[in-house]
This record gives C-alpha cells, sequence and structure tokens, in this order.
C-alpha cells in the first residue's frame, strides 16, 4: 500500500477509489507498463475505453503539473499528453494498439500490427484483458488469462477459436465419438410425398387459428426446409412447397379441436396424424448438446438406410439444418458442422430402429490454442485458459 502512495503522489496520477483498489488487488501478480500518446485537442484528455486495468497520468507538454488543473474545466488544450499506464499480467501480456472493437475476454489475432477479435479456426496471439477501442491501447494476456466460453467447456480440455473471439472445445479423440443423443423408437411416417406436394387438414371445422409446420426435404436432396402452414379447418391446405422428398417431422403450435392429418397431395394418401393434444412427431429434443462445430455422426441401430434430420445452431450461432441417409450401423458424418444439437427428427425411421448421434471426427492438433484450467459452466461464460 505504501509503494503505491508513493508511486501516485509522485507521478501526480488522480486515481479514483475504484482504481486504486484495482491496482492493490492487481500489484501482486502483475506489473506497471505505461505507453505515452499525446491527445491534442482532446476535452481534458480524457481516455475511452474500459480503464479497470488502468490509470492515466496527465501532464502539459513540458510535464508539469496536470492539465486538468492547469486549464479551466471543460477546456479543450492543444498540448495535452496522456500517459495510459496498465497493469499487465506478470505470467505474459503487453501493452497493444487495437484494430477496431475488442471486448475483454476475446481471443485476439494480428492484422496490419493491430489487435483484433479472432475467428472461427483462426490462429490466437492472446486473450485481451482490458477492452479494446479502436486505435487506442488495450493489453493482450499472452501467457494465462480470462477468456470467454461459446458454449460449456470441461477443465482440463483443448479449446480452439470460435466466431466472435469466443473459445469452444477442441474435438481431440477422447471427445469424438461420444453420444450426442440416442433416439426413441423411429416414428415411421407413410406415403412420403417423393417428389409432391403436401397438404394440411383438420378432422374439425374449430380449428383455423393453429399452425403446422412441416420439416423435410427437397426431393432427391439432403438439404431441409422448413415450411409453415395456418389451418383452415376442415378445408385442407397445400404447401408452397411442390417437390418434397420426405417428411422427417411435423410440429402443431397449439393444442387443435380435431384431429390433424398431413397428406401427400395428389393421392391424399395419409402421412402421418396428429391427435388433438399432440404437438409433434418425428422430433426428438435434444438439451443443446455441443458438437463443436464438427459434423455430427448417425449410426442407426441395425440394418437400415432411412435418412435422418437434425437442427441445431452453426458456428456463428444461428438456426442449422441437416439431412443424412444412415448407413445400417455404421457412423456416417452429415453434410454439415453444427456447433450445437437440438432436436433430431426421425420420421423417415423405421418403427424398429433407433439412431445415436455422436460427436464428429478428432480435428487436427493444429486447430487447438491451449487447455482449459478452469471450467466454463455456461455459454457465454468465462474460465481460466492456459496458451502455449
Amino acid at each position: 500500500m505504501r509503494k503505491i502512495k508513493d508511486f501516485v503522489a509522485k507521478s501526480g496520477v488522480i486515481v479514483t477509489a475504484f482504481a486504486l483498489a484495482a491496482l492493490i488487488a492487481t500489484t501482486a501478480d502483475a506489473q506497471f507498463i505505461s505507453k505515452a500518446i499525446t491527445k491534442s485537442k482532446v476535452k481534458d484528455c480524457a481516455t475511452t475505453g474500459n480503464t479497470a486495468n488502468m490509470v492515466v497520468v496527465v501532464k502539459d507538454a513540458r510535464s508539469q503539473g496536470d492539465c486538468d488543473l492547469d486549464e479551466p474545466t471543460g477546456s479543450v488544450p492543444a498540448t495535452c499528453v496522456c500517459s495510459e499506464g496498465f497493469w499487465v499480467p506478470a505470467n505474459g501480456g503487453s501493452v497493444v494498439t487495437a484494430g477496431g472493437a475488442v471486448p475483454a475476454g476475446s481471443l485476439v489475432k494480428f492484422t496490419s500490427g493491430k489487435a483484433v477479435v479472432a475467428t472461427a479456426g483462426s490462429n490466437v496471439a492472446g486473450i485481451a484483458v482490458t477492452t479494446g477501442v479502436n486505435n487506442e491501447s488495450m493489453v493482450v494476456a499472452t501467457g494465462v488469462g480470462t477468456a470467454l466460453a461459446d458454449i460449456p467447456v470441461a477443465a482440463g480440455h483443448g479449446v480452439k477459436a470460435t466466431a466472435g473471439g469466443l473459445a469452444i472445445s477442441f474435438v481431440d479423440s477422447a471427445l469424438a465419438g461420444s453420444t450426442i443423443k440416442t433416439t426413441a423408437a423411429g416414428a415411421a411416417f407413410t406415403n412420403q410425398p417423393a417428389n409432391d406436394g403436401a397438404e394440411v387438414v383438420s378432422s374439425d371445422a374449430g380449428d383455423t387459428t393453429q399452425t403446422v409446420t412441416i420439416i423435410g426435404t427437397t426431393n432427391g436432396a439432403d438439404t431441409v426446409v422448413v415450411e409453415t402452414v395456418t389451418l383452415t379447418g376442415t378445408d385442407a391446405v397445400a404447401t408452397t412447397k411442390v417437390d418434397w422428398g420426405l417428411v422427417l417431422a411435423v410440429k402443431k403450435s397449439a393444442a387443435t379441436i380435431g384431429t390433424i392429418t398431413i397428406r401427400e397431395a395428389s393421392g391424399d394418401a395419409t402421412i402421418v396424424t396428429l391427435a388433438p393434444s399432440v404437438l409433434s412427431a418425428g422430433v426428438e429434443t435434444v438439451t443443446a448438446t455441443g458438437a463443436y462445430n464438427v459434423a455430427p455422426k448417425a449410426a442407426g441401430s441395425d440394418t437400415t438406410t432411412k435418412q435422418i434430420g437434425m437442427k441445431g445452431t452453426d458456428s456463428a450461432g444461428d438456426v442449422a439444418y441437416d439431412s443424412q441417409a444412415l448407413t445400417n450401423a455404421t457412423p456416417v458424418a452429415m453434410n454439415s458442422a453444427f456447433r450445437t444439437v437440438t432436436e433430431i427428427y426421425t420420421g423417415n425411421l423405421e418403427a424398429t430402429r433407433t439412431a445415436t448421434v455422436t460427436v464428429g471426427a478428432a480435428e487436427d492438433k493444429d486447430l487447438m490454442i491451449g487447455h482449459a484450467l478452469t471450467a466454463a459452466t455456461s455459454e457465454g461464460g468465462t474460465f481460466t485458459l492456459a496458451l502455449p
């Protein structure tokens, strides 16, 4: 405490109680680095960005006195010089210039010599200790730092960079193949459209406000299409899409008075029905289980080449869909990488089969940027990350 008081007295730093507490808390495991930056015509030599790990020495051009004291409050002195001093982690860190907005805790890389937010799969140079403002100084930890997790991360596990400067688990040989979900028996929809339209109809004229969502494929393709129609009672409603291949799942927005029938358009052959209190068929809910930006794999419980579908999020966190034909009990990769898996669709799967979806293949070790020393237990949670 005495050393800090001496530093403040000798340097002329104006330190708030909060900043002083930050200095006391960080001196045991950090070092002080200052960087003088001339800020001509900046009102009161004000600073921007996160000052939780920074003190500011404000002096005039002769390095004597404080501009804010020498000049009238609110003035714009042309000779003001600000020295930004940061407490940098003793285990490795540096003061750098931000190349844009960089939230504290973000993984960063360098572009044109400036720190910017890392992207999915990119090389990582460090972890932002302070918030970065474009062309302003910030602190980047290059050894151990507090990072932000995209989704929960287990302590001791390797991590990689993903969108927005977040960290996500690296898929190693131990994580690859771990189970995301084993479904119940397939819903076994009948009379699949096979290049036909679909219709939705209720057995009761009072069903006119509820919607029915059909999730399926375009004929001959794995791409998943989602279409929602509003019921018009006992009058059949045709889908806009006229070339459905397979219907993988159906959902109802609310309970109905009558039984809802989803049928093939041309011959009115029933694909599946939903009783009044039943809200879906062919839908298996998954509790947002991580797939870690790798294409998941799926396998049948026995001989089957039926198609299953999947809903989740991509690396950017946006909703994503995919489908794939099973290859019996041999795991087959989906067409797309998923960040998380939230639903699996079994409308085309036989009633005598189940499907198991697992984390995809192990990744190249070059993608791993470090190890989690502590766990992140929630999406966007913080954890201690050790970089190589």
